[in-house]
């Protein structure tokens, strides 16, 4: 009679089938179902990811993991029987037997109450072949554990290592309880865990030992006899290959306990530092037959023993101990390890009250044929769709059995399955012919299939928890199965709403499905359709505040954005927001998704500040809660970083998220996941020039787009965007043939799957089209843009969403016009974007495009005389922007750098230097320093310089900088150009003319070849003035005579840059006087367009001081005389740092005139 410390938990057990000689059921899936069901077993729709390190692998069997989060993860037992080459249905019937058998022994009361032997949380599937898995908790080995802590040089204590042993022995006290044997007892089948899930009440943190792999286990009476597998170095040394009865067997397990705790309290000073060889090697001489019968293992142990300092009772305890676990004899050894705990841990708080009750008895076997789909169809509904195929084609193939009960219930499962599309096309002439094959009468029928529609009255079916929640929307991506999965979940609801109504709990949950496939499959508008549909039969059944109808809200929100409707996403984000912070905690799962949902609206409707906010929150809680590994949580860096991208002040915080989110995705094995390859390809966009080269950049897009292929395929969006990023990239490296082939191919599929007015199509084409603008291909990026800009359809709509689309391809249009110097051409346009803007109630300053077209106004304005109205401009956007964005900010530098632009214009040129300046220590603060605003700043204190007579200044910083521009952005980048440019004319200032000559020459060829003749025409001018400094006035004539023929082909007659040829030239033919009447045409023509101008404006006064000047050469003098008192006119009303010098030079040459009109007078008069 053996004696239990489990008195509070009944011994009577639970059936075990006899699975001997029944190979025709133990080859079937709906036999491990059956047994599952009675054991109390769940199905779990989890899956692991091959990626994953194995955490173990045996002889029978693989293990798989899932990890969830860093401390919760699932390991998938597999035994090998089904996938090794030669296994035919016999071996798969020793496996199903095998799995059948260790569910069966885990479901035994005192085992499964038992916290020290690892509980089995469900049986799942293998979705490649259909494999069945037992699902367990994921930990670490017994040995991984004490390594751990001794490299750590936190040993434990001699204390903590006996209460250690005294759980182990607990745990095998409840399977000898329970007349199991473990046959296979080791340190490896040890796994220290966390004692509960998180979510689980009372204290989870703690790391207990529980006894793993019952595999090999049997279970039977005493008398009863089985075959025991060995492990050299741990098994009992009188194994021999035949039978064992069962009371013997425990005695095994008992010597096995005995090496453990051995093991355990001799570890660190024997086993810690020593190979893996050597202290298998040890064991195995410990455990030797010959060692162990010469009586040379007690007095090992002995040694052990008292090398460790030990209260006198502990010592004699573990003596006896040991004498009855590792003696010779087995009948000496203790009959069971109940005998064995109290010699551990005496009088302990780990008891519980003995009891003394006999060991089991076999009970009578489970039907391996009683799978009921009733008992099933709410798990399996959240399973991966093929589960239900191959279901549905098992009992198919088991309505032909010889087994009369199994052909009878199979006829009557599959029929169901075909009256509810399970796995297989609704129908009723094959329901028919199977309840024909199982004798089924109409009413029997009738009667059970009322089973399937009652199920509507139980209670809403609970949610398991959602770290096992499979991801089969991306399972079926990964797989290139959404198409079919789309299919196949279509008929399943279908034919559930004929049969259950369309209200039903299981017809809900093949919608939900549904929508989710839909939507990662690139049907939005569809997935859009089903989710309504679910929001509504939640709100009516459930009521707006129950978790269900909050999630279903959230992710119709979802379903909006990707459809491209942020305004309507926003609108019911915020609804779900609000209901789930009326109902719910604020750690809720629904409540966290509704929050980051509403971040990505937010941030969709350019409400940066914040969507960054309420993402950083719910990223903190997501961290908390699962773990940085999550792809939850991976989920809220990829969005954080997107968010950071597109807020003026936090560039290098998006990097530094994306960076955490690709490592993360990459460090967790899920390199086929959708978000990995966004992870790839955002990482180029995020990451500012000069922190990824271009092979790296190039690397990173082609990786996305090649996985997009393979893993979505080429009927999905995201695949198309992917190229079309790729073309970007590869535009970027002047690879423009390939690059234009790629991008056309990916837009003309992008607009064939979404049509050519959505918004990722409408962004693919704007991003293409500014690195043709960049790169000086205005031709190519015209042709990508004005379509989109003429449709009046858009200019007028009424919905935000068409507004905003509009906004950003004017915007793009604007920028391009402005890169061309076309200011005038451009101004409509930035007048049009702040007219939608404003009359579409948009949060016109929060708007980026707004603030970027009011800019550009301002600039204009000024060029056009009118300094007031572009000053007002500026000073509310600086006022906003200091308010909302930081005085420090991005934005507020770029405005101080627009303020001292203004201030050139307007000639206050040693104002805007100091300005400059000022800011200097801000803008070299900023990382890279080849940023956008950095490359600005530089070129306007460039200019600066130059205008302010510091050329050499001029000359060191634009060198300096050149050196930092070409190697990040590519000798042939829009900036690195317009630097070389510049550097030119400061050499030409400082009288270096071949430098000069030679830059421009090779400028000229370059844009010459992307035939950009707006370039090609200044560079045209800048020579022109260099041959005249030289003194080769000829080739100088020639040069200006050439531009002005193109410059007015190129940008007609009446453009200011035609007008600033103009000027110049006739500057330059002034100085042959046999060009000087041409010259003077060519000064009227200059000084009769600008002569409207106010008074007080450069331009006009510059017109009437070019004319006077040559006027006067050619002895014109009362003409010039005329043209020199508009110049003082105009000069007393300016503002400019020069105002002056223009003053006192314009009455110069009105004295000179009017004293040599004297001097003729008076000459005349004598």
């Amino acid at each position: 009679m053996a004696t239990t410390y489990f008195s509070d938990v009944s011994t009577a057990t639970t059936p075990v089938p006899n699975l001997q000689d029944d190979l025709e059921h133990t080859k079937r899936f709906t036999s491990i179902l059956s047994v599952a069901h009675a054991c109390g077993v769940n199905f779990l729709p989890a899956t692991w990811v091959r990626q994953h390190p194995q955490p173990g692998r045996g002889g029978q069997s693989e293990v798989f993991q899932y990890l969830a989060r860093p401390e919760v993860g699932l390991v998938f037992k597999v035994l090998k029987h089904f996938w090794e080459p030669g296994s035919g249905e016999e071996s798969v019937s020793t496996a199903v037997s095998s799995l059948i058998r260790e569910m069966s022994i885990l479901s035994q009361p005192l085992v499964k109450a038992s916290p020290y032997v690892l509980q089995l949380e469900g049986v799942s599937w293998y979705a490649n072949e259909g494999y069945p898995a037992l699902v367990y908790r994921k930990g670490y080995t017994l040995k991984e554990y004490l390594l751990a802590r001794h490299n750590k040089q936190d040993p434990l204590s001699v204390q903590q290592k006996l209460e250690l042993c005294a759980y182990i022995c607990m745990g095998l006290s409840a399977l000898h309880t329970s007349g199991v044997v473990h046959a296979d007892l080791k340190p490896a089948n040890i796994i220290m865990c966390r004692a509960k899930w998180p979510e689980e009440p009372g204290d989870g943190d703690e790391t207990l030992p529980k006894i793993s792999d019952l595999g090999a286990s049997v279970m039977g009476a005493d008398d009863d006899l089985h075959r025991l597998p060995r492990t050299l170095g741990w098994t009992a040394p009188e194994w021999h290959d035949r039978f064992f009865r069962m009371q013997n067997a425990r005695r095994m397990d008992v010597f096995s306990f005995g090496l453990i705790v051995f093991w355990v309290l001799a570890w660190d000073s024997t086993f810690a530092s020593v190979a893996v060889e050597a202290e298998e090697a040890e064991m195995r001489r410990l455990t030797d037959l010959d060692f162990v019968k010469g009586g040379l293992l007690m007095p090992h142990v002995q040694d052990m023993l008292r090398a460790i300092p030990l209260r006198e009772e502990v010592h004699r305890n573990l003596t006896i101990l040991f004498q009855k676990s590792l003696a010779d004899d087995p009948q000496e050894r203790a009959s069971s390890a109940d005998e064995l705990l109290p010699l551990l841990v005496p009088q302990s708080h780990l008891l519980g009250s003995p009891s003394t009750q006999p060991l089991p008895t076999p009970s009578p076997q489970h039907s391996l044929c009683s799978f009921r789909l009733v008992d099933w169809i709410e798990k399996l509904s959240l399973a991966d769709f093929r589960v239900r195929e191959h279901l549905f084609e098992e009992l198919k193939a088991s309505t032909r059995s010889s087994c009369e009960t199994c052909r009878r219930n199979s006829s009557f499962q599959a029929a169901i399955c075909c009256e509810l599309g399970f796995g297989t096309e609704s129908g009723v002439k094959q329901r028919d012919a199977f309840l024909l094959a199982g004798s089924w009468t109409d009413e029997e029928y009738l009667d059970r299939l009322n089973e399937f529609v009652d199920l509507a009255s139980r209670p809403l079916p609970a949610s398991i928890q959602h770290f096992f929640e499979a991801d089969l929307a991306h399972e079926y991506q990964r797989r290139k199965l959404t198409a079919t999965a789309c299919k196949h979940l279509q008929r399943e609801m279908e034919a559930r709403s004929e049969k259950l109504g369309n209200d039903h709990f299981l017809t809900i949950m093949v919608k939900s499905a549904l929508a989710q496939v839909l939507d990662i499959a690139g049907k939005y508008l569809e997935a859009v359709q089903v989710q309504i549909e679910l929001c509504g039969l939640h709100n009516n059944t459930l009521g707006h505040q129950h978790p269900v109808t909050i999630a279903a809200m959230s992710q119709l929100a979802l379903f909006y954005h990707n459809a491209g409707h942020p305004g309507k996403a926003l609108a019911t984000a915020q609804s779900a927001y609000e209901w789930s912070k009326e109902a719910l905690t604020e750690d809720h799962r629904e409540t966290m998704a509704s929050m980051a949902n509403l971040a990505l609206c937010l941030s969709a409707n350019q409400r940066y500040t914040e969507a960054i906010e309420l993402q950083e929150l719910v990223t903190e809680r997501y961290e908390a809660s699962l773990g940085m590994i999550h792809p939850d949580t991976i989920k809220c860096y990829l969005n954080l970083a997107a968010y950071y991208s597109l807020h003026p002040t936090s560039q290098g915080r998006a990097a530094e998220r994306m960076l955490i989110a690709y490592t993360k995705i990459r460090d967790s094995g899920l390199h086929d996941h959708h978000d990995y390859m966004w992870a790839v390809s955002n990482l180029v966009d995020y990451v500012e020039p000069g922190l990824l080269s271009s092979e790296e950049a190039l690397e990173f897009r082609q990786r996305a787009y090649e996985e997009g292929k393979r893993l979505l395929g080429e009927d999905h969006p995201d695949t198309w965007i992917f190229a079309a990023k790729l073309a970007c990239t590869l535009a970027n490296l002047e690879k423009w043939d390939d690059a234009q082939g790629l991008f056309s191919e990916a837009r003309s599929k992008l607009e064939e799957l979404l049509g050519p007015s959505h918004r990722d199509v409408l962004k693919s084409t704007i991003s293409f089209a500014e690195i043709n603008r960049v790169r000086g291909k205005h031709v190519a990026a015209y042709d990508l843009l004005p379509n989109l800009v003429c449709s009046d359809a858009v200019e007028t709509a009424a919905d935000q969403e068409l507004a905003r689309d509009t906004i950003a391809v004017l915007t793009a249009t604007g920028m391009l016009l402005e890169s061309q110097g076309k200011d005038h051409e451009a101004k409509p346009i930035w007048e049009r974007v702040v007219s939608i803007t404003i009359s579409r109630g948009l949060d016109s300053m929060a708007y980026e495009d707004y603030r970027m077209a009011r800019r550009s106004l301002a600039e204009i304005y000024v060029q056009e005389g009118n300094e007031q109205k572009g000053k007002e401009i500026l000073d509310e956007l600086r006022e906003w922007t200091a308010r909302n964005l930081g005085k420090d900010s991005v934005e507020a530098l770029v405005l101080e750098i627009d303020r001292a632009n203004q201030m050139f214009e307007s000639g206050a040129h040693v104002s805007a230097l100091k300005l400059l300046q000022g800011i200097r220590e801000k803008i070299e603060a900023i990382e890279p320093q080849t940023r956008r605003v950095c490359r600005g700043y530089y070129r306007s204190l460039m200019h600066a310089y130059r205008l302010c007579d510091k050329i050499e200044e001029a000359i060191s910083l634009a060198e300096d900088y050149l050196r930092v521009l070409e190697p990040a952005l590519g000798t042939s980048h829009e900036d690195t150009l317009k630097t070389k440019n510049s550097l030119a004319i400061y050499y030409m200032e400082a009288q270096r003319y071949d430098e000069a000559e030679t830059i421009w020459l090779k400028l000229q060829e370059i844009y010459e070849q992307r035939t950009d003749e707006d370039q090609c025409l200044v560079i045209m001018s800048n020579l022109a003035w260099l041959y005249n400094d030289k003194g080769e006035l000829p080739d100088a004539i020639r040069l200006i005579r050439n531009l002005l023929e193109r410059r007015e082909r190129f940008s007609g007659s009446r453009s200011l840059d035609y007008m600033d040829d103009l000027y110049h030239g006739a500057k330059i033919l002034g100085q042959d006087p046999d060009c000087l009447e041409e010259a003077i045409q060519m000064a009227t023509v200059y000084r009769d367009h600008f002569r409207s101008r106010p008074p007080g404006d450069q331009l006009g006064a510059r017109g009437s001081w070019g004319l006077g000047r040559l006027l006067r050469r050619m002895g014109r003098n009362d003409e010039a005389l005329e043209c020199f008192h508009d110049v003082l006119e105009r000069s007393r009303e300016m503002v400019a740092d020069d105002k002056d010098e223009w003053i006192s030079d314009a009455e110069k040459e009105i004295r000179e005139l009017e004293n040599l009109a004297v001097a003729v007078d008076s000459t005349a008069s004598e």
